[in-house]
């Protein structure tokens, strides 16, 4: 999917004084990390209230309207008044600025929408091209068409824009925070199915005439057994069609009869595996879920949306995205940043109320070396039994392993004292030494007392078996040889994938490697 970004200034709790701008690149999870009532909710409610004025962006005549008469109402999505829209702590308009990387001079690549306080009305201002030059319509001419910008008359292209708003807009899934499914009434809520009208739409997929739907419904229920660790489930309607029947290992109960857990992992997986979007924006995903759960249920999501965008307030389960963004009050407003310029983790978890990551349900964290490492090394985990027992946060790639990291390894162990740390060798040859850098990071793991493994092999993608390549990628694709480089791979795969392909592999597999030896001695303490 094609990167973009959007700022948004005097929305709600987003003032003008601090615009939020969020840049999406194409990671399978993006998190938003802080406090209650900080504005994460907010953030990504954004993408479902405003859907109505993402629509106007995806017709060149609605821009430009927007451009000419700079008077253009548009409606919002469970609004009920315009006036709950602007930032109370600001006068400014509120702001949308749209942008996404273009290549032709002439193609528009920003949009920046601005809607009047006093009549909710909208205007716009565009801009073309890989340099960003704002444009004007020439007097009298409709849109698109010639258009002035700083370098003269061009003719306006807006098909890439267009197109990308039509794909962003009707591939988007947002689930707030609040989900039930047991309830005896139906519809919707937000954009999820729940009650009589889910158990309905889960009865006619998983019963009637289409096989892909069938086997969708069938996946689903194995993903669910997988997670909680079933023998058997089953996943019935009554004849009534007011509730689902469960059978779970020979025991047959009402949904209603079983925990919160379970029910949401029904209604929301069902869900998103009928809709399959593009981007799921999801509010509290640890909603009723053991901390244990909580990484499956994102690694599950994953199989059905291509990219995950969640607000959480626990910090573990939030750095397990690829980017992380922490969302504050400060000086009365709502502040984004990323995780690592924010303040200190002790800090951030502190105003979170929480102490320590064993109040989590984690025994201890695992620090791995990137952010693609995260979900592979919680595919890992699974395979020995062990994803309940850990937290896996990144340490942020080869910029973080140095001797010099000593005190932000000591604010690890402020959050706990158990903490261990996998890191990859970037060995070019078996007998080759660690770089400086590397070995350094080590003895200072070892000098404070931190279990740390580097390993025997180059890197993650090296421990991936053939086997689980051809399963995960298809019978053209390879695994790397113990030393072979991904990029220099042919057919090499994205390091993002490194997990969907983890998924494939066995206990058998991993435990024949240095990495899942290790990975097993940290249950028992034998690497201690």
């Amino acid at each position: 999917m094609r990167n973009f970004s959007v700022q948004v200034m005097n929305y709600r709790c987003f003032s003008g004084e601090a615009p939020t701008k969020w840049t999406f690149n194409g990671d399978v999870l993006t998190s938003f990390v802080g406090p209650n009532n900080a504005g994460k909710s907010t953030f990504l409610r954004l993408f479902y209230e405003l859907r109505p004025v993402f629509v106007a962006l995806t017709q060149p005549a609605q821009i430009g309207q927007l451009i000419t008469h700079k008077n253009v109402g548009l409606n919002f999505h469970g609004v009920g008044d315009a006036v709950e829209i602007p930032s109370f702590q600001s006068t400014g308009p509120v702001v949308l600025d749209f942008g996404i990387s273009v290549n032709r001079e002439a193609e528009l690549c920003r949009v920046r929408l601005a809607m009047d306080r006093a009549t909710a009305a909208w205007a716009a201002r565009v801009w073309t091209g890989p340099g960003q030059k704002e444009l004007t319509v020439q007097p009298g001419q409709g849109f698109p068409g010639q258009v002035h910008t700083f370098s003269g008359a061009v003719p306006l292209q807006t098909e890439e824009f267009t197109a990308w708003m039509q794909s962003l807009i009707s591939r988007i899934v947002y689930i707030p925070a609040y989900r039930n499914l047991i309830n005896q009434g139906g519809g919707t809520h937000y954009e999820i199915a729940v009650g009589q009208d889910f158990i309905k739409l889960w009865d006619s997929w998983k019963n009637g005439d289409n096989v892909t739907q069938r086997r969708t419904i069938l996946e689903v229920l194995a993903d669910i057994k997988t997670v909680f660790g079933f023998n058997d489930l089953n996943a019935e309607a009554t004849p009534a069609k007011d509730t689902l029947q469960i059978t779970v290992d020979g025991r047959s109960e009402r949904i209603r009869e079983l925990g919160a857990g379970l029910s949401q992992f029904i209604i929301v997986l069902g869900n998103v595996a009928m809709k399959k979007p593009e981007i799921l924006f999801f509010d509290e995903p640890e909603l009723n879920l053991h901390p244990a759960l909580q990484c499956k249920f994102l690694t599950s999501l994953a199989k059905y949306a291509r990219h995950i965008v969640y607000a959480s307030h626990s910090i573990g389960l939030a750095r397990a995205a690829g980017h992380v963004y922490s969302v504050t009050r400060e000086g009365g407003t709502s502040v984004m940043k990323h995780l690592p310029g924010t303040r200190s983790y002790a800090e951030l978890m502190g105003e979170m109320s929480f102490a320590a990551y064993q109040e989590l349900g984690f025994e201890q964290i695992l620090c791995v070396e990137g952010i693609h490492d995260v979900l592979a090394t919680q595919q890992f985990l699974r395979l020995l039994g062990l994803d309940q027992r850990f937290v896996v946060i990144p340490l942020g790639g080869s910029a973080f392993i140095n001797p010099g990291t000593g005190p932000q390894l000591n604010e690890l162990k402020r959050i706990t004292p158990k903490v261990a740390i996998l890191i990859d060798s970037e060995r070019k040859f078996a007998a080759e030494p660690l770089s400086e850098a590397r070995q350094g990071f080590l003895n200072v793991c070892e000098s404070l007392e931190i279990k740390a493994h580097v390993t025997q092999l180059r890197a993650f993608e090296n421990y991936l078996t053939d086997a689980a390549v051809k399963k995960s990628k298809g019978p053209a694709f390879r695994a790397l040889q113990p030393y072979e480089e991904l990029k220099n791979h042919p057919g090499a795969w994205s390091k993002d994938e490194n997990w969907r392909i983890a998924q494939f592999m066995t206990a058998v597999d991993l435990l024949a490697t240095d990495v899942g030896v290790w990975l097993s001695g940290l249950r028992t303490g034998a690497n201690a």
